[in-house]
Formats: structure tokens, C-alpha cells, sequence
């Protein structure tokens, strides 16, 4: 074999040499980032209670992280009231964080949405961010509502019954002006029937007479507004 064949022999063993090392040193490089993309999770914030009802001076709303099991180092989140107000830093773990929300700052329990903004995290590498699903859910006052009432004969039934609603550091007032449903069932399972529409005086109150000889059950509903979540009080029989 000639002198140049021997070179260019040698010169093309040099190069194959050449690429297989930059072959396998660039492989782990390559896995190492794909490595680094698969292993970001995602979390998701959650209300497990689905809806928030101010009914007392402070409400206590949990604030659930799911996801990322196994595979959280730290996570924190920022919640917001309805109007951009700002409520609370949340901080994970442990997997629930229980917000208080105190009704001395009336803007802190306006009705609307509740929502968390801004979250951060870390997986359990310490190095890898942790990508977030934001959570949100509906706040409004609470209401209660009961009902009485009495047989006059046989064939009378008089009604009475009372609606109040939460007001921010007043506790609960008079549900005045609303109009409210009265039911009446054969059955407390139900189905339920509606007898008639009543409105409430100013101070809460209402009542009704029923004419019927049949012993029913009776109860009183108002429903949701945009300020106030609905109420219905316990059944009675008559």
C-alpha cells in the first residue's frame, strides 16, 4: 500500500474517532435536557369547598395544591379578593393552607370571585419551576331561614317563617323586601311543590295561610343572588 493511501487511511480513522467521541459525549447532553423538560410538573390550585360564604366575623377558606405528588420542594401562590384586592400569600407545603379572611376591612369580603395570581414553585430537585394551573372561586354572604307554624282547625294551616343575611361587622340583619317560595311536600324526601311566593316585611318576616284538611310537610327557599347565597330552612309537618 502506497505511503498516501496509509495517510489518508489513517486521516479517515481520525475522523470517524472523532465523530464517534462527539456522538457519545453529546448524547448524555441531549438526554439530560430532555430529562430536565419531562421532570417539570404541574400543580393546580384548588377550593375544595367550592364556593366561600361569609357568615361570620373571619371565614376560613382551605387552599388546596394538587399535583407534583412526590415532586415538591416549595410552592407559594398570591390571593386576590374581587375588586384586585389582595388577601393572602399561600404557602405549600403542607398540601392545604387554610386562608383567614376577616370582614373588619369590609373590600375584603365584597361579593365576586376569589382567585390566586402569581404562583411560583420548586420541584424536589431544588432547581426545576413547577408550572400552575391558577385556581378561583365565588364568595357571598350567607343567609338563614326558619319556619313555624300551627293548624287552625281542620282544614287551616298558618305559616310563619324568618329570612336573615350576613352583613359585613354587623353579623346577621333582617332579610328585608325579598320575595320568598314556600314548598310543600306529602314527603320530606320530597318532591316538592311550590304554594306561593311571599315577600318579607322589614324585618325579615313573613307568613301564610294554607287551606287543605291533608297534613303536608312545609318549607320556605329564596335562592342566590349576586351579593347573597340561597337558603332553605328545614321542612315542618302541619
Amino acid at each position: 500500500m502506497s505511503v498516501r493511501k496509509i495517510a489518508g487511511a489513517a486521516a479517515g480513522m481520525t475522523t470517524v474517532a472523532a465523530l464517534s467521541v462527539t456522538g457519545l459525549l453529546a448524547a448524555p447532553a441531549d438526554a439530560a435536557t430532555a430529562h430536565s423538560k419531562a421532570a417539570a410538573c404541574t400543580a393546580t390550585i384548588q377550593f375544595p369547598n367550592k364556593k366561600i360564604v361569609v357568615k361570620s366575623s373571619t371565614t376560613i377558606v382551605p387552599i388546596k395544591l394538587a399535583g407534583c405528588t412526590n415532586n415538591l420542594d416549595t410552592a407559594e401562590s398570591e390571593i386576590f379578593g374581587p375588586h384586585k384586592n389582595f388577601l393572602d400569600d399561600t404557602a405549600w407545603p403542607p398540601r392545604t393552607y387554610n386562608m383567614h379572611i376577616s370582614d373588619k376591612d369590609p373590600a375584603d369580603v365584597r361579593p365576586g370571585t376569589v382567585y390566586s395570581k402569581n404562583s411560583t414553585g420548586i420541584e424536589a430537585d431544588g432547581e426545576t419551576d413547577i408550572n400552575f394551573n391558577d385556581g378561583s372561586v365565588p364568595m357571598k354572604f350567607g343567609t338563614k331561614s326558619s319556619i313555624a307554624g300551627k293548624r287552625a282547625g281542620t282544614k287551616t294551616v298558618k305559616l310563619n317563617f324568618k329570612f336573615t343575611k350576613y352583613a359585613a361587622r354587623k353579623g346577621f340583619v333582617p332579610y328585608a323586601k325579598r320575595s320568598v317560595a314556600l314548598y310543600k311536600a306529602t314527603s320530606k324526601a320530597g318532591p316538592w311543590t311550590r304554594v306561593k311566593f311571599v315577600t318579607l316585611n322589614s324585618k325579615g318576616r313573613g307568613a301564610a295561610t294554607v287551606k287543605t284538611s291533608r297534613h303536608n310537610y312545609y318549607r320556605v327557599s329564596t335562592g342566590s343572588t349576586a351579593s347573597y347565597w340561597g337558603t332553605t330552612s328545614g321542612a315542618i309537618k302541619r
